[in-house]
C-alpha cells in the first residue's frame, strides 16, 4: 500500500469527516486521515489516481497546494 500526503488550505475540525468521505470515494484509496494541524490529508491507497484525489478535494472547496 502507498500513502499520498497533500497539504490543503485550512481544514475545520467539523469538515474533516465529510472531506474524509469524499477522497475515499475515489477507486483504490483504502483509508484517508486529515491532519488538522499540519493542514494536510494522507491518503492510504493500492494504485489509485492522485488526479482524481486532487479532484475530489477540490469538489469539496480545499486547493491541494506542494509543501
Amino acid at each position: 500500500m502507498k500513502a499520498l500526503r497533500i497539504k490543503v488550505n485550512s481544514v475545520r475540525p467539523d469538515l474533516a469527516p465529510h472531506l474524509e468521505k469524499s477522497v475515499e470515494s475515489v477507486p483504490h484509496v483504502q483509508a484517508v486521515r486529515v491532519d488538522i494541524d499540519d493542514s494536510c490529508i494522507v491518503v492510504e491507497h493500492d494504485g489509485a489516481d492522485p488526479e482524481q484525489v486532487t479532484a475530489a478535494l477540490r469538489a469539496e472547496g480545499f486547493e491541494p497546494r506542494n509543501g
